[in-house]
């Protein structure tokens, strides 16, 4: 197996089973706080290293772990996502990070390896406070897609997140868009200079009240690292899945599946009743669905182009604390929150 030398006693290669504690300690030291929790449970990684859905490279200097590069491929989305980005403090301010994205590892550099599924896009979440990570993304070419407040929690302190996108496939519909968000998502548009999409004010096509429904299936799975996946379901064509952590108390990822709009308040308020810190839901661009969430107090936070399975979605959310914001952030909070 090559090995890729990325300067003098650094090495940057696939994570093997023998670093799972070394990935493990890495971690630990320069993240404990991490939010997804998984990530420190040895079994659940050891079932990823041999997973051609992860690219998962570490970058070691003799017997310890320096810095990693994680990222893995969606199926269900047909997206690729970079979940870690991230080096040992002492060894920041190096350009390790943007070297090794660009590496070999094994084989392949890691940029084309992720095109190797042939995704509809590469998606990041950048925290505000990161502005190192925020330059490198948008050295790859990658466009600022929204702001998510509140998503997670870094030493005690509610922080924000940024969520950017290379887009790869660019296939988008005209798409109808409630005139009370409209101008959040062209401000969202115009500066990532999307010009193929355009966006059409309407008055929305339902706004009635909802119909009184029972849940008739409701699924939910743990993996015992602080992450529970739910379905709850109405019928065959109207349900609604979501991921509930745990350790943030935050819901992602809230995906509302639909056919009929009577249903939406049912499972909104199904959501609604976990009181989470910051609750996430994504739906297409289906006016009716747009009119229920802004009813229930949700703020349109983001526009992911292409993000499942080549579909557009609108990403809407609630949260509980104010945002933390550093000075750079604070115009587009402005531009996207106070409109």
């Amino acid at each position: 197996m090559q090995e890729t030398k990325v300067t003098k006693n650094k090495l940057f290669e696939k994570i093997r089973y023998e670093d799972i504690d070394l990935f493990i300690s890495f971690l630990t030291d320069v993240r404990p706080d991490y939010p997804y929790r998984w990530f420190f449970d040895p079994h659940w990684i050891s079932d990823r290293i041999e997973d051609p859905t992860y690219i998962w490279g570490v970058l070691r200097e003799e017997d310890r772990i320096i810095g990693t590069v994680i990222c893995y491929y969606d199926s269900p989305k047909q997206i690729s996502v970079l979940k870690l980005l991230l080096v040992r403090p002492e060894y920041r301010g190096q350009g390790l990070l943007n070297t090794v994205l660009f590496n070999r590892l094994q084989e392949q550099r890691v940029i084309d390896q992720i095109r190797t599924h042939s995704p509809n896009l590469l998606f990041a979440e950048v925290l505000v406070n990161h502005q190192i990570s925020q330059k490198m993304v948008q050295r790859m070419g990658m466009v600022f897609c929204g702001f998510y407040p509140n998503k997670t929690v870094i030493d005690g302190i509610r922080a924000d997140t940024v969520p950017c996108a290379s887009i790869f496939k660019q296939e988008h519909k005209n798409i109808w868009i409630d005139s009370r968000i409209s101008d959040k998502l062209n401000y969202i548009l115009n500066i990532n200079r999307i010009t193929n999409l355009r966006t059409l004010n309407t008055e929305i096509k339902y706004s009635g009240d909802s119909t009184s429904s029972e849940i008739v299936k409701e699924l939910k799975n743990s993996d015992g690292t602080g992450n529970e996946e739910y379905t709850v379901q109405i019928d065959d064509s109207n349900f609604l899945t979501f991921q509930f952590n745990t350790y943030l108390g935050n819901i992602a990822e809230a995906r509302l599946n639909l056919q009929n709009p009577e249903f939406s308040q049912v499972l909104i308020d199904y959501l609604q009743k976990f009181g989470a810190n910051y609750t996430e839901v994504m739906i297409p661009p289906e006016l009716w669905m747009q009119d229920a969430l802004i009813r229930n107090n949700f703020k349109f936070v983001g526009f992911l182009p292409c993000f499942w399975a080549g579909e557009d979605v609108l990403v809407f959310s609630i949260w509980k604390n104010q945002s933390v914001l550093i000075p750079k952030i604070k115009s587009i909070y402005n531009k996207m929150m106070v409109m």
